[in-house]
């Protein structure tokens, strides 16, 4: 995956465009901004698509000068459960789409947290 501009300014490491939306959206109805700063003030979405993009930002190191470079077994191993992961959200972003087109004929992104079409009432 190339390191694209996302459209909040934030490097896109891992998710395209039309991943990140879903996704995003998903994470602030599950984490909504309130009287607190919610999902999308966290950077949840940018914390998700560093974590997925590979092995660089698995560990931090203890003094937060960056992260632990993973080599050997280990990087091979936790390779595999980053897949593991990758493939999820790929699959479960097509369901989340098949879902909503068909129950609401509409995107995710554009449903309120009802399930409705902003426009729909």
């Amino acid at each position: 995956m190339t390191h694209q501009q996302a459209g909040s300014g934030a490097v896109r490491r891992f998710f395209d465009a039309h991943q990140r939306e879903p996704v995003e959206a998903a994470m602030a109805r599950i984490i909504p901004t309130d009287d607190q700063p919610g999902a999308r003030e966290a950077g949840t979405i940018e914390f998700l698509d560093r974590y997925l993009s590979g092995l660089d930002f698995i560990y931090a190191k203890p003094d937060g000068s960056g992260f632990e470079k993973l080599e050997g077994k280990r990087a091979e191993t936790w390779q595999q459960r980053v897949n593991i992961l990758r493939d999820k959200y790929v699959e479960g972003i097509k369901e989340l789409d098949r879902k909503s087109q068909s129950q609401f004929a509409a995107d995710f992104v554009s449903l309120t947290s009802r399930g409705t079409r902003p426009n729909s009432g």
